[in-house]
């Protein structure tokens, strides 16, 4: 018999893979504009393949179009090309060759200038104790060796001043019996300090350093 508005519950039975059924309830009920639909639902192996099939289809068809795009631009650029050179004599076709030559060769020059930088960058950053992340690199790295180095200092210097007011912060603060300020460093606050803040605090507390670097030895 049909289903009525009051809400007749139906039964849904899926086959699974090794031919096992089983049932959900899916009760459906008509009451105002209210809804509700319960139904667990088992796959087949068989369907689950054929999901992960045409997801992967799906997927390659993306990178069709995208190299299909990209060769047709290549496509354009090289029609674009030729009928440019169809349009110059000789003399100017030549010298069109000559610079696009030049221009390949100048670009492989800087991609190499750079490489270059950003290893002697590496050495000079290391030498000082610093990171040599890329952020850090992109901020230091210039087209010569000298203003790499110029900046290199400016932001060790920057680091320096940095850490110099950090210490001074922490060390200023004395406890009520006037203790050095740097007996209040514990044995953590020592061991999250970086290479810089320990030199300061050596400089500044040697004999507290001196206790505190033996539990890191």
């Amino acid at each position: 018999m049909p289903n009525e508005a009051n809400g007749n519950e139906s039964q849904e039975t899926i086959v699974t893979q090794n031919g096992q059924e089983g049932q959900t309830d899916r009760t459906n009920e008509t009451n105002g504009n209210e809804d509700s639909n319960n139904q667990t639902r088992t796959f087949t192996q068989d369907q689950v393949n054929e999901m992960v099939k045409s997801r992967l289809e799906r997927e390659r068809a993306k990178m069709q179009e995208e190299a299909m795009n990209k060769a047709r631009e290549e496509m354009q650029n090289q029609q674009s090309e030729a009928i440019r050179l169809k349009d110059m004599n000789a003399k100017e076709r030549q010298a069109y060759e000559i610079k696009k030559r030049d221009d390949r060769l100048a670009e492989l020059e800087a991609k190499l200038n750079r490489q270059e930088m950003e290893r002697q960058a590496m050495d000079m950053l290391s030498e000082k104790g610093i990171n040599a992340d890329s952020e850090t690199l992109n901020m230091v790295v210039a087209d010569t060796a000298e203003e790499t180095k110029a900046r290199i200092e400016k932001f060790d210097n920057l680091l320096t001043e940095r850490a110099l007011a950090a210490n001074k912060d922490r060390f200023k603060k004395q406890t009520p019996t006037d203790k050095p300020a740097g007996e209040e460093v514990s044995e953590k606050e020592f061991g999250s300090m970086n290479y810089k803040e320990r030199v300061q605090f050596k400089n500044a507390n040697p004999e507290r350093y001196n206790e505190l670097i033996k539990n890191f030895m």
